[in-house]
């Protein structure tokens, strides 16, 4: 079985939020792991449950599938795919909508979508375009935010094995005794170029 990072903390919000009857927004900043929560771990918690794959149908809409479905990120065509895959109306569905934003007038599809008894909405977008206040404007008050930040120390240690995390401990502690000026000049100038590039994305995004 593949091991990655379980996030549970999320995970299980995403559980007691299955079928609730409201949108379930994914928010947060970029690359802190919103996409890899729904389409990896949350979509093997639902197959470990009994959900057919046929019914769990995830579209990454930042990304360029490998089968030709046509611009998913026109509405009429994204409409047109998430309805063509959904063949039993006695059957839950969970549609996942990854990057939601990149399509123009998503409101109304997701709303419909979310109308259905049979569906239920996960999508996901960057902090530059869902405020909380946005969230509520847009789905009517029908919808429900799960904030997802970058991995705690908690996590990260977890992931790892005593014997890894004391190596890696060590090997940090030497190299920063050996390159103490170098190491901090280093992390100082790629920490503020990270936090400004990913800033100025989001700004850029929101304001224009």
């Amino acid at each position: 079985m593949e091991k990655y990072i379980k996030r549970d903390r999320y995970l299980q919000k995403l559980i007691d939020r299955m079928d609730n009857g409201e949108v379930k927004v994914i928010t947060g900043p970029r690359r802190c792991g919103k996409s890899w929560l729904l389409s990896k771990i949350f979509r093997d918690y639902l197959i470990s449950i009994g959900i057919d794959e046929e019914n769990i149908i995830i579209v990454s809409l930042d990304l360029d599938d490998e089968e030709d479905f046509g611009d998913l990120t026109d509405r009429q065509m994204l409409k047109s795919y998430i309805y063509s895959r959904i063949k039993n109306d006695d059957k839950n569905y969970y549609v996942i909508l990854d990057e939601i934003q990149e399509v123009e007038g998503f409101e109304k599809l997701v709303n419909g979508l979310n109308a259905k008894e049979n569906i239920d909405v996960y999508i996901t977008g960057s902090n530059s375009h869902f405020l909380s206040s946005d969230i509520r404007t847009i789905f009517r008050g029908r919808s429900d935010e799960i904030r997802v930040y970058p991995f705690s120390f908690k996590e990260f240690c977890d992931s790892r094995t005593e014997e890894r995390r004391n190596k890696c401990f060590m090997e940090r502690v030497l190299h920063l005794r050996r390159h103490a000026w170098f190491a901090e000049a280093k992390d100082s100038r790629t920490e503020s170029s990270l936090s400004s590039t990913t800033l100025g994305q989001d700004l850029s995004c929101r304001c224009g």
